[in-house]
């Protein structure tokens, strides 16, 4: 069982658990900052970068827009889990696997 799944099926073919969407390379875990168009959220995940010339990290933020599939009860501040896929739109190339 993965969690934030609930345990009906959805009919959704770009479900990452219940459709037929391959997933593959990296798993990455944010938070949910907006949840505004259809089957879509923004995802924003911290990360440390090293700067060799001051020999220290920098904190840093990206977005990565992701596909939500029906069969998933996320919302705005819940931390979640995505897994790269194939593109799905313009803007996006991740799917929702999961909350932590």
């Amino acid at each position: 069982m993965i969690k934030g799944v609930k345990m009906v099926e959805c009919d959704d073919e770009r479900c990452a658990v219940h459709g037929n969407l391959s997933t593959y390379g990296l798993e990455v875990s944010g938070k949910v900052v907006s949840k505004g168009a259809k089957k879509t959220v923004v995802v924003e995940r911290e990360y440390l970068l090293y700067v060799p010339k001051y020999e220290r990290y920098a904190k840093n933020r990206s977005k990565l827009h992701a596909h939500l599939p029906p069969c998933m009860d996320v919302g705005v501040g819940d931390v979640v889990r995505l897994k790269q896929c194939r593109r799905l739109s313009k803007t996006k190339n991740w799917v929702v696997i999961g909350k932590e």
